[in-house]
Protein backbone atom coordinates (compact mmCIF):
# COMPACT_ATOMS: atom_id res chain seq x y z
CA UNK A 1 0.00 0.00 0.00
CA UNK A 2 1.43 3.66 -0.71
CA UNK A 3 0.97 6.28 1.13
CA UNK A 4 1.39 9.94 1.16
CA UNK A 5 1.40 11.09 5.08
CA UNK A 6 0.07 15.25 5.48
CA UNK A 7 2.74 17.48 7.39
CA UNK A 8 0.17 17.83 10.02
CA UNK A 9 -0.13 14.09 10.74
CA UNK A 10 3.65 13.58 10.61
CA UNK A 11 3.87 16.67 13.49
CA UNK A 12 1.19 15.43 15.26
CA UNK A 13 2.97 12.06 15.59
CA UNK A 14 6.30 13.34 16.53
CA UNK A 15 4.91 15.71 18.99
CA UNK A 16 1.81 13.69 20.56
CA UNK A 17 2.41 10.07 19.48
CA UNK A 18 -1.10 8.27 19.35
CA UNK A 19 -2.42 7.32 16.28
CA UNK A 20 -0.51 9.02 13.75
CA UNK A 21 2.41 7.59 15.67
CA UNK A 22 0.75 4.55 15.00
CA UNK A 23 0.79 4.87 10.95
CA UNK A 24 4.33 5.89 11.16
CA UNK A 25 5.49 3.00 12.50
CA UNK A 26 3.02 0.85 10.15
CA UNK A 27 5.23 2.16 7.24
CA UNK A 28 8.68 1.84 9.14
CA UNK A 29 7.54 -2.39 9.56
CA UNK A 30 6.88 -2.93 5.47
CA UNK A 31 2.82 -2.30 6.56
CA UNK A 32 2.96 0.29 4.21
CA UNK A 33 5.21 2.74 1.86
CA UNK A 34 5.49 6.19 2.92
CA UNK A 35 6.15 8.68 0.36
CA UNK A 36 7.15 12.42 0.96
CA UNK A 37 8.38 15.47 -1.02
CA UNK A 38 10.96 17.92 -0.26
CA UNK A 39 7.63 20.41 0.84
CA UNK A 40 6.79 18.23 2.97
CA UNK A 41 9.80 17.97 4.68
CA UNK A 42 10.78 21.90 4.81
CA UNK A 43 7.06 22.17 6.13
CA UNK A 44 7.59 19.42 9.03
CA UNK A 45 10.64 21.27 10.16
CA UNK A 46 8.95 24.86 9.78
CA UNK A 47 6.11 23.40 11.99
CA UNK A 48 8.21 21.71 14.36
CA UNK A 49 10.46 24.42 14.87
CA UNK A 50 8.22 27.41 15.08
CA UNK A 51 4.88 26.02 16.85
CA UNK A 52 6.20 23.07 18.86
CA UNK A 53 9.95 25.13 20.10
CA UNK A 54 12.12 22.53 18.98
CA UNK A 55 15.43 23.15 18.70
CA UNK A 56 17.48 23.23 15.32
CA UNK A 57 19.97 20.59 17.43
CA UNK A 58 16.64 18.41 18.29
CA UNK A 59 15.13 18.99 14.81
CA UNK A 60 18.71 17.66 13.22
CA UNK A 61 18.49 14.67 15.38
CA UNK A 62 14.83 13.64 15.14
CA UNK A 63 14.41 14.55 11.68
CA UNK A 64 17.19 12.86 9.21
CA UNK A 65 16.26 9.28 10.71
CA UNK A 66 12.63 9.99 10.01
CA UNK A 67 12.81 9.20 6.20
CA UNK A 68 14.30 5.93 6.71
CA UNK A 69 10.92 4.34 6.52
CA UNK A 70 10.48 6.65 3.25
CA UNK A 71 10.59 7.65 -0.15
CA UNK A 72 11.58 10.72 -1.77
CA UNK A 73 9.66 12.36 -4.59
CA UNK A 74 10.47 14.58 -6.41
CA UNK A 75 6.85 15.76 -8.51
CA UNK A 76 6.86 16.84 -12.04
CA UNK A 77 3.60 18.28 -12.62
CA UNK A 78 1.32 21.01 -10.56
CA UNK A 79 -2.36 20.05 -9.21
CA UNK A 80 -4.75 22.85 -8.58
CA UNK A 81 -7.31 21.01 -6.66
CA UNK A 82 -7.67 23.04 -3.21
CA UNK A 83 -8.27 26.91 -3.53
CA UNK A 84 -9.13 27.93 -0.07
CA UNK A 85 -5.31 26.42 1.08
CA UNK A 86 -3.37 26.17 -1.79
CA UNK A 87 -0.43 25.10 0.01
CA UNK A 88 -2.24 21.27 0.93
CA UNK A 89 -2.02 20.64 -3.27
CA UNK A 90 1.50 20.29 -2.62
CA UNK A 91 0.11 17.09 -0.58
CA UNK A 92 -1.64 15.63 -3.60
CA UNK A 93 1.30 16.41 -6.32
CA UNK A 94 3.17 14.50 -3.75
CA UNK A 95 0.70 11.41 -3.69
CA UNK A 96 -0.12 12.01 -7.56
CA UNK A 97 3.53 11.31 -8.52
CA UNK A 98 4.18 8.45 -5.98
CA UNK A 99 0.84 6.91 -7.66
CA UNK A 100 -0.28 6.64 -4.50
CA UNK A 101 -3.57 5.16 -2.80
CA UNK A 102 -4.06 7.10 0.40
CA UNK A 103 -3.44 10.45 1.71
CA UNK A 104 -3.53 10.21 5.18
CA UNK A 105 -4.01 13.99 6.61
CA UNK A 106 -6.08 15.57 9.49
CA UNK A 107 -6.37 19.10 7.31
CA UNK A 108 -9.89 19.53 6.31
CA UNK A 109 -9.48 21.08 3.37
CA UNK A 110 -7.53 17.60 2.23
CA UNK A 111 -10.44 15.62 3.96
CA UNK A 112 -13.57 17.43 2.32
CA UNK A 113 -12.06 16.21 -1.08
CA UNK A 114 -12.29 12.45 0.27
CA UNK A 115 -10.66 11.70 -2.68
CA UNK A 116 -8.26 12.93 -5.30
CA UNK A 117 -8.56 10.45 -8.66
CA UNK A 118 -7.54 7.01 -7.24
CA UNK A 119 -6.23 8.58 -4.46
CA UNK A 120 -8.47 8.68 -1.16
CA UNK A 121 -7.71 10.86 1.53
CA UNK A 122 -8.20 9.42 5.22
CA UNK A 123 -8.04 10.57 8.88
CA UNK A 124 -4.76 8.74 10.46
CA UNK A 125 -7.54 6.58 12.44
CA UNK A 126 -9.60 5.62 9.11
CA UNK A 127 -6.24 4.44 7.50
CA UNK A 128 -5.26 2.53 10.51
CA UNK A 129 -8.80 0.61 10.47
CA UNK A 130 -8.33 -0.17 6.72
CA UNK A 131 -4.97 -1.36 7.07
CA UNK A 132 -5.97 -3.56 9.96
CA UNK A 133 -9.11 -4.61 7.87
CA UNK A 134 -6.57 -6.03 4.86
CA UNK A 135 -3.81 -8.38 4.29
CA UNK A 136 -0.49 -6.53 3.59
CA UNK A 137 3.24 -7.61 3.87
CA UNK A 138 5.08 -8.50 7.30
CA UNK A 139 8.18 -6.98 6.18
CA UNK A 140 9.02 -9.64 3.67
CA UNK A 141 8.46 -6.98 0.37
CA UNK A 142 5.55 -8.91 -0.99
CA UNK A 143 2.18 -7.40 -1.38
CA UNK A 144 -0.70 -9.59 -0.38
CA UNK A 145 -4.35 -8.86 -1.77
CA UNK A 146 -6.60 -6.82 0.46
CA UNK A 147 -9.43 -8.96 1.89
CA UNK A 148 -13.18 -7.70 1.29
CA UNK A 149 -13.50 -5.90 4.73
CA UNK A 150 -10.45 -3.55 3.95
CA UNK A 151 -12.00 -2.80 0.39
CA UNK A 152 -15.26 -2.30 2.12
CA UNK A 153 -14.08 0.35 4.96
CA UNK A 154 -11.56 2.01 1.76
CA UNK A 155 -15.07 2.17 -0.43
CA UNK A 156 -17.16 2.74 2.30
CA UNK A 157 -14.97 6.12 4.02
CA UNK A 158 -13.60 7.73 0.63
CA UNK A 159 -17.20 7.42 -1.48
CA UNK A 160 -16.86 8.43 -4.69
CA UNK A 161 -13.43 10.25 -6.39
CA UNK A 162 -13.83 13.71 -7.20
CA UNK A 163 -12.65 14.83 -10.76
CA UNK A 164 -10.06 17.45 -10.49
CA UNK A 165 -8.11 19.27 -11.93
CA UNK A 166 -4.21 18.54 -12.81
CA UNK A 167 -1.63 20.07 -14.66
CA UNK A 168 0.78 17.56 -16.11
CA UNK A 169 4.58 19.08 -17.05
CA UNK A 170 6.28 15.67 -16.75
CA UNK A 171 6.76 12.67 -14.69
CA UNK A 172 7.71 11.85 -10.75
CA UNK A 173 11.13 10.64 -9.75
CA UNK A 174 11.50 8.31 -6.53
CA UNK A 175 14.25 7.34 -4.26
CA UNK A 176 15.35 6.57 -1.32
CA UNK A 177 15.99 9.34 0.76
CA UNK A 178 15.38 11.87 4.10
CA UNK A 179 16.49 9.03 6.45
CA UNK A 180 13.23 8.91 8.95
CA UNK A 181 13.75 5.33 10.46
CA UNK A 182 12.05 5.28 13.34
CA UNK A 183 13.35 7.59 16.45
CA UNK A 184 9.59 7.69 16.81
CA UNK A 185 10.44 5.46 20.35
CA UNK A 186 12.15 8.10 21.63
CA UNK A 187 11.22 11.55 20.46
CA UNK A 188 10.05 13.37 23.92
CA UNK A 189 6.07 14.73 23.26
CA UNK A 190 6.05 18.75 23.72
CA UNK A 191 3.68 20.18 25.96
CA UNK A 192 3.03 23.44 23.77
CA UNK A 193 -1.00 23.97 23.24
CA UNK A 194 -2.11 23.44 19.52
CA UNK A 195 -2.43 19.49 19.03
CA UNK A 196 -3.11 19.14 15.17
CA UNK A 197 -6.03 17.49 14.06
CA UNK A 198 -5.47 13.95 13.25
Amino acid sequence: MRVVIDTNAIVSALVFGGVPRQVLELAETGRCTFFYSAEIQHETRRLLGEKFGWSDKKLDEALPKLGMAGKLVVPRFRIDAVHDDPDDNRILECARSAQAEFVVSGDQHLLRLRAYQSISIVTPREFSMILKASSFSDGDGLRRPRSALGEGLRNQISGTACAVPETATGEARASEGWPFGIFLGRCQTSSVPGRPRA
